[in-house]
């Protein structure tokens, strides 16, 4: 245990907030508790950051949130009395399109949807309908056949949806989603397995709200991030918050100044990236990140990451998951559109250091043909950064046909991206004109590529939810499973039991990768019969960090995920 985690110890001891006692407010005219311990808990945060104890800058930093909560009186979250959350069993068959490899999610014109996926591999989506309706579906098959789970009802259309899976201590699905009323109520809702909550108010009342982002880190007790914004004026547009409970509550907002069309993102450990349209001129994307867990005045100064003078909007920001996290490289991609064209691009920028210095301003090829509406996502559930990258090239004019392009990069050149793949190729006249195309991976199988989740465009709009990926050919055998795979306990300190099930029998070998994706271990079972197996890692004399089990055998490959922390015993 490190001396300054010791003595932040002894100073919530002290002050009274230690594990199971509540920080209370006195009566009377003299200081609380609460206002008397806050000084001295700054100070012990910013010499935990200083240091580099992330660990104990987060148990600091929740201490504080608490007892400025306790100061401010904040209430718990409250259930929106109009809005009804329904569970649904009606499991829909599996439906393979006319089209390659296309699957159907959802049928009926789209207004929003979001995928993820959780940490338990399922395939989560949420899709909105002109009705105000909102079906929660999920596929336990990596996207084959798809299930509605829950039918949400507003009261009012959703204009915009974002699903947020986390892991560790709670392993929620967050739902966050963007009604019409009063100019934009922001509610979440939390998903686990087969229950939901209700509707929990992020932010609601008379603030105007266009647009959101919102993401968690990947701690076992991680935090929720939100970033809003008013798209109708410049100046304070809107605001960041984040939750320590989950979702239950929202912490005090930190003012955002000429933010539009919001992004955050976030990785291992403890910086949070965001990107947005410079409102007062709609032709800049500034980037600021905040290494400390979103905590107020610790974000960067920002930083102009566009180059030109037109107009450019939509930024997607996304760093590699790679350790460790100061120099992985991140990304930020957006729309531009030409003058001298009237066409859109794709353009990105790019940064070695996460996100002190960058290169701006590059683009793939062709400045004739639209390329817009991108969707950026690293592979969690892959060791060494891989990304990947969606678009949509062409059906920029009325009667166009689009192609949603799918590309690949890596930490390892951050201006190298694979050649454009048509995931949505058709035959010539069917039409294929598609909108907002988004990036899901699955935690099964050997294929580093993700899925594609987009919506065919009608006359009507968005007409239906589609999903596709190169291991749902319908031509390939369905009965072939990957092998289950768990660790536990996870986080762990010294080891580790990892268990898997196989249903064939033959000889499997145990992988172990650090965060940079270098072999560090390699586990070798004797031939096994199906079932369930199990198998004990000694993780001492290795660092503490993110770690991934592989297991290859005769059923394909299969991935973990596992954490190790604090000091290791010898």
């Amino acid at each position: 245990m490190s001396s300054s985690f010791c003595r932040l110890v002894g100073a919530l001891l002290l002050a009274g907030l230690s594990a199971g006692v509540e920080a209370t407010v006195e009566s009377g005219p003299g200081p609380t508790s609460s206002q008397l311990v806050l000084p001295a808990m700054e100070r012990q945060f910013e010499q935990a950051c200083e240091s580099g104890d992330w660990a104990a800058a987060k148990a600091v930093d929740l201490q504080m949130a608490r007892a400025q909560a306790d100061l401010a009186g904040q209430p718990t979250g409250t259930l929106n009395r109009g809005i009804r959350i329904s569970a649904c069993r009606d499991l829909q068959p599996p439906v393979v399109d006319d089209w390659d490899r296309d699957v159907a999610v959802d049928t009926g014109i789209v207004t929003a949807f979001d995928v993820a996926t959780d940490s338990a591999g399922r395939f989560w989506a949420a899709v909105a309908h002109p009705n105000g309706e909102v079906r929660i579906l999920a596929s336990d098959d990596d996207g084959r056949t798809w299930g509605a789970r829950f039918l949400l009802q507003p009261g009012s259309a959703v204009t915009k949806l974002e699903l947020v899976p986390a892991q560790g201590e709670s392993g929620f699905v967050f739902l966050f989603f963007l009604e019409q009323s009063q100019a934009g109520d922001l509610w979440l809702m939390r998903i686990a397995g087969d229950t939901a909550s209700g509707a929990l108010p992020v932010c609601v009342g008379p603030d105007t709200i266009d647009d959101f982002s919102a993401v968690c880190d990947r701690d076992s007790h991680y935090y929720l991030y939100c970033l809003y914004a008013n798209e109708h004026s410049t100046g304070r547009t809107g605001a960041f918050m984040r939750s320590v409970d989950y979702g239950l509550t929202w912490g005090s907002a930190t003012d955002w100044w000429n933010g539009w069309d919001p992004r955050l993102s976030c990785t291992s450990g403890s910086t949070i990236h965001c990107a947005w349209r410079y409102a007062a001129t709609g032709t800049q994307i500034h980037y600021t990140f905040n290494r400390h867990y979103g905590a107020a005045g610790y974000w960067s100064w920002q930083r102009v990451v566009s180059t030109g003078g037109d107009k450019c909007w939509d930024p997607v920001v996304a760093q590699a998951d790679t350790y460790p996290e100061w120099r992985a490289p991140v990304w930020v991609f957006y729309t531009v559109g030409r003058r001298d064209t009237s066409q859109r691009d794709i353009i990105y920028s790019y940064s070695l250091n996460d996100g002190d210095g960058w290169s701006p301003g590059h683009s793939f090829s062709d400045p004739y043909i639209d390329e817009w509406a991108a969707d950026l996502k690293f592979d969690a559930g892959q060791p060494g950064g891989f990304i990947g990258l969606c678009y949509n090239y062409g059906g920029g004019r009325s009667g166009d046909s689009a192609t949603v392009y799918l590309r690949l990069g890596s930490a390892g050149d951050s201006t190298y991206w694979t050649h454009p793949l048509a995931v949505n190729a058709a035959p010539a006249g069917l039409g294929t004109d598609v909108t907002g195309p988004e990036l899901v991976y699955s935690h099964s199988g050997s294929a580093r590529a993700p899925a594609v989740v987009y919506c065919r465009a009608s006359a009507l709009g968005s007409d239906g939810l589609y999903i596709t990926a190169p291991w749902l050919n319908r031509t390939a055998p369905d009965t072939i499973v990957a092998p289950a795979l768990d660790c536990g306990p996870n986080p762990a300190r010294a080891g580790a039991v990892i268990s898997f099930n196989v249903t064939s029998a033959g000889r499997y070998t145990l992988n172990i990768y650090n965060a940079a994706g270098m072999k560090v271990d390699r586990l070798v079972p004797a031939a096994v019969q199906p079932g369930t197996r199990t198998c004990s890692w000694d993780s001492r004399g290795h660092p503490v960090g993110t770690y991934f089990v592989e297991l290859v055998g005769q059923n394909g490959t299969r991935r973990a995920r596992l954490t190790l922390i604090g000091k290791q015993r010898f």
